[in-house]
């Protein structure tokens, strides 16, 4: 997938198509549109560590002729309190890979995070079997703190 820009040309006439780039209510962005906005910008910033200068890409289609619409129509509206993220941290923004999600999620979700849901499972089940905390910790390289949290289900927690 090349580096694609958008084009002034194609932002305009996506104005005009979508409507979404100033609401008749505030004036301002629609979210979506605003998300949109903001992925090409950290994106195509040579200069950012986290996005364009680490080589993240926008799947092209999302990019011009139309671009702001096909995103649109393969994420959807962006929901009330979400915003953007991409479901592997290092992969690309494309379709399979974004989602909208709140901050809670987006704060699980970093090259930091060592754990995943399913992780923080299996460290459930290997507290019932009898192992050690810092063993667990051991094996799944985080603190005895962190599973601590994730046993008492304070981090991680278990959908009721």
């Amino acid at each position: 997938m090349g580096k694609t820009r958008g084009c002034r040309t194609c932002s305009r006439e996506a104005n005009v198509t979508h409507g979404h780039r100033r609401t008749r209510e505030t004036g301002r962005p629609a979210p979506t549109y605003a998300s949109w906005k903001a992925m090409k910008r950290r994106c195509f910033n040579m200069t950012d560590p986290n996005y364009g200068g680490r080589g993240i890409q926008i799947y092209p289609n999302w990019v011009c002729d139309k671009g702001f619409e096909t995103f649109l129509a393969d994420m959807g509206e962006r929901p009330e309190g979400c915003t953007l993220d991409r479901i592997n941290t290092n992969g690309n923004y494309e379709p399979g890979n974004c989602r909208w999600a709140t901050k809670s999620q987006q704060a699980r979700n970093t090259r930091a995070t060592k754990l995943s849901v399913d992780k923080a499972r299996t460290i459930r089940e290997l507290a019932k079997a009898g192992t050690s905390q810092s063993g667990i910790a051991r094996a799944f390289g985080v603190s005895q703190g962190a599973v601590q949290q994730v046993i008492e289900n304070r981090n991680w927690k278990e959908a009721a």
